[in-house]
């Protein structure tokens, strides 16, 4: 077989390769969704914390988290996950909630998140959230209204919005006021339904911004040499305007 021959058969394999392992991670992505579908309607859920927001939450994998902006401060999940999970609090100065050791990958597209409890934080801008070693979906309000968060992020991923694959053209918009992140070795994926008024990130060496087209009005975006940043041509051209 001729060279040109055979590095051609060996570009053609390669593409094979990729085109499924995409593939593969949407799928995976899909089964996770359904899953999540399912424990949103779980009967078994309850509040078990009910207070004044803390100054500071700390949130430790191995748990799946959804941040949803609320007036009042309050936490659930299902009385099944309840020997899974650690509460544990300081007054109103903090309070921290801690799942299993095991440390996640958070730029692997074949992250399994699924078989991890879920906890829904209902919780609002008072509050600086830190997320370590877990899957964080921030949620908005289907209209335009008050959705602040601040937050930091180690060995996490984010996800402003929501949406699978192709799905994302048929999902609601989820609308956010301000979203202000720090991250280390995290990444931030940013779905085509948010609609962020500002968009305030800061990222290590390790973390990544990818961006499905969203709605990101006014970015800033503060970065190393070691970050990857993966911007569509609206929200990149925004960016260039506000650093002229």
């Amino acid at each position: 077989m001729k060279t040109s021959d055979k590095l051609l058969l060996c570009f053609s394999l390669s593409a094979l390769v990729l085109y499924g392992a995409v593939h593969l991670g949407l799928y995976a992505r899909s089964r996770d969704s359904k899953a999540i579908t399912r424990l949103r309607q779980a009967e078994s859920w309850t509040v078990q914390y009910k207070g004044k927001a803390p100054a500071s939450l700390s949130l430790q994998g191995n748990v799946n988290i959804t941040l949803i902006p609320s007036d009042s401060f309050f936490i659930k999940y299902d009385n099944g996950d309840k020997g899974k999970i650690e509460l544990r609090g300081s007054g109103t100065d903090s309070l921290s909630i801690r799942g299993g050791a095991f440390s996640m990958n958070p730029h692997d597209i074949f992250q399994r998140y699924s078989d991890y409890p879920w906890i829904e934080i209902h919780a609002g801008p008072q509050t600086l959230i830190r997320l370590n070693n877990l899957l964080a979906l921030v949620k908005g309000p289907k209209i335009t209204g008050r959705s602040d968060w601040n937050l930091e992020a180690i060995n996490t991923q984010i996800w402003i919005g929501e949406g699978y694959g192709n799905e994302n053209n048929f999902t609601a918009a989820e609308f956010y006021d301000h979203i202000q992140l720090n991250a280390t070795n995290s990444n931030l994926v940013l779905h085509r339904n948010a609609v962020v008024g500002e968009l305030n990130v800061q990222l290590d060496d390790q973390s990544e911004l990818n961006d499905q087209h969203a709605n990101i009005r006014q970015p800033e975006i503060h970065y190393t040499d070691g970050s990857r940043i993966n911007l569509t041509g609206a929200t990149l051209d925004r960016l260039r305007k506000m650093n002229n």
